[in-house]
């Protein structure tokens, strides 16, 4: 069982020593400790001993894919569905956007990346240098853990709902719009950037993605 520590700890996963370095002081100066992991075939030991509060991770390296990389964290239920999973990349962000949230990421780091930048990320991220509440948690001090069930059961509800009426040709725009900022406020970051993206044009090709995501985000659910 992963344990969580006082102070949030940072994940990379990459092959490079020097971003490993640079990411690593960085990490200290804000506050936080950086563990890299270069190998594929040591990222699960790592993960089944620790809960990190953000992961870093590289898209194309030798001997791991990224992708299949993330979408293997977030199969593993619990901590790792709601980590967020930055793409750390020399790729495109407009033109990888699909593969990346497909994947389960949550946002893109592109190298070569700067100083300010990354720390800003980070700061996004790790909310200023504090560990974040899972959505979740905070709703149920707000609300009571009751009503906070009650909540995401609707939303996966509507979810369904939203994609049986996407597949029976409602407006893409419109029901993107709802889902998408209903995701967000519940914390649900990969979906919620999916379904928005359904308002920015080229709905039809984004669709197929949205569509597996959601599906298997309720899969996860139920099961």
């Amino acid at each position: 069982m992963p344990t969580s520590e006082e102070n949030s700890v940072i994940l990379l996963v990459d092959d490079e020593p020097a971003y490993a370095q640079i990411m690593s002081a960085l990490a200290a100066s804000m506050g936080h400790r950086l563990d890299h992991v270069a190998n594929a075939a040591d990222l699960p030991a790592w993960l089944d001993t620790k809960q990190y509060a953000l992961i870093l991770m590289d898209v194309e390296m030798p001997g791991i894919d990224g992708y299949k990389a993330t979408a293997a964290i977030r199969s593993r239920g619990g901590w790792a569905i709601e980590v967020p999973i930055i793409a750390f990349t020399t790729l495109g962000k407009s033109r990888d956007a699909d593969r990346f949230v497909a994947a389960g990421m949550d946002g893109v780091l592109a190298k070569p990346f700067g100083i300010v930048e990354s720390a800003a990320t980070l700061r996004q991220w790790l909310h200023d240098g504090k560990a974040p509440k899972r959505t979740r948690q905070t709703l149920e001090a707000l609300l009571g853990a009751q009503q906070a069930a009650t909540m995401f059961d609707r939303f996966y509800v509507s979810l369904a709902e939203a994609v049986e009426l996407v597949d029976q040709g409602g407006d893409k725009a419109r029901i993107g719009h709802k889902i998408g900022g209903l995701a967000g406020t519940l914390g649900l970051g990969v979906l919620s950037a999916a379904w928005l993206a359904m308002q920015d044009g080229g709905a039809d090709h984004t669709w197929p993605t949205v569509r597996a995501l959601s599906l298997d985000a309720i899969a996860r659910r139920a099961g």
